[in-house]
């Protein structure tokens, strides 16, 4: 039986790059991809889009057919009509289809819970599935995790939820198991994805305008010294057609992520950047709370640019939930598989900032706070 890659999401910051590195293989011929779309035209526009947003040469752009475009999306999974029949074969699934604003939205839960139940279901009474890769998130730990976080841990009831969405990243991975024993299940769960190895920020600055405003500011919820956990968005991609790929895995959980080893402190990427950008070090740089960052609010405009104060003051408070935290996460059963280490964010950081130029820092915070 033939297997076929079947993704959804493909039309997001780690999707498309995920989708931008396997049009490059001989398994793109045998992919099918989820896209909202009217029709299957218009999902190829939009994922074609996508990929040339993630690089990829406009010559490759024909090797995407319409036969390979699945119209919907989780929560339409029982309408997917006559696309139903594509899906007929021995299936390896990456599911990274979700709402990822770290700001309420009504739909969140929806469609990061119950609809990939619903569609995990539908699917494993369609075909074979060989593997299911849910793709979540390291932090759906909880507030109450030590570093480094192992794979293994879990404090089920007693998990302090960071966010209503981590929240739903471990409900989902949990109603799975619960509900699907036989399922063929992977979690696999990135910490804090930024930017691009290679390209920096040019095709999303999520995640990395609180180093920007870090910096602008003169003070943040960072301490100098503190290791942060961060992978870019193509060692993400990588990693997890890693593990679609091989034939056997040791285990059914992993982190994507720089570990203990790989992890930077502030210090060190505050310094990647200024030598990227050739300007001064921010001088006398402080840790400051939110409390005490909030007493500026009057010169955000002025530092900042343009914004909404308090709708800053309020992205800047939940992510110092994380930063907070001090959260790092253990690597090691990836790298057990023969993956190699992610390069560490203060190698590429300064492309980042670079590559950010041309966006201010409040269009950078709508890629997570809309």
């Amino acid at each position: 039986m033939r297997s076929r890659m079947f993704i959804t999401g493909a039309t997001g910051f780690l999707g498309g790059e995920l989708a931008a590195q396997l049009i490059k293989s001989p398994q793109w011929d045998e992919a099918l991809f989820l896209v909202r779309a009217c029709s299957p035209a218009h999902g190829r526009l939009r994922l074609a889009d996508t990929l040339l947003k993630h690089g990829v040469e406009f010559k490759l752009i024909p090797r995407l057919r319409l036969d390979q475009i699945i119209c919907g999306d989780l929560n339409t999974a029982f309408e997917w009509g006559k696309d139903l029949h594509k899906l007929a074969d021995q299936l390896d699934i990456i599911n990274l289809a979700a709402v990822t604003s770290l700001s309420h939205q009504p739909s969140l839960w929806t469609s990061n819970v119950t609809a990939v139940v619903n569609m995990a279901g539908l699917l494993q009474g369609l075909c074979a599935v060989r593997r299911f890769i849910q793709v979540g998130i390291a932090t759906s730990c909880g507030q109450q995790a030590i570093s480094p976080v192992l794979e293994s841990y879990d404090a089920r009831e007693h998990t302090q939820h960071f966010l209503k969405y981590t929240a739903s990243k471990y409900a989902a991975e949990s109603q799975l198991r619960k509900k699907f024993p036989t399922l063929p299940l992977i979690a696999v769960r990135p910490s804090t994805i930024i930017g691009h190895s290679q390209h920096g920020c040019t095709t999303s600055g999520s995640m990395y305008w609180p180093f920007r405003i870090a910096r602008a500011l003169g003070c943040f919820p960072f301490k100098p010294q503190q290791a942060m956990d961060i992978v870019p968005v193509d060692y993400c991609a990588q990693a997890l057609l890693f593990l679609s790929n091989k034939r056997k895995l040791a285990d059914r959980i992993y982190h994507i992520s720089s570990g203990l080893i790989d992890s930077c402190t502030f210090a060190e990427i505050n310094a990647s950047i200024t030598q990227a950008v050739a300007s001064s070090p921010v001088q006398n740089y402080q840790y400051k709370s939110t409390t005490e960052i909030s007493k500026l609010q009057s010169q955000f405009p002025e530092l900042l640019g343009a914004c909404d104060t308090k709708l800053v003051m309020r992205a800047i408070r939940t992510y110092a939930l994380f930063s907070l935290s001090g959260l790092t996460f253990s690597n090691q059963r990836l790298l057990d598989e023969g993956m190699p280490p992610p390069p560490p964010f203060s190698s590429y950081a300064g492309l980042c900032e670079i590559t950010s130029q041309t966006s201010s820092i409040i269009e950078q915070m709508q890629h997570d706070y809309s």
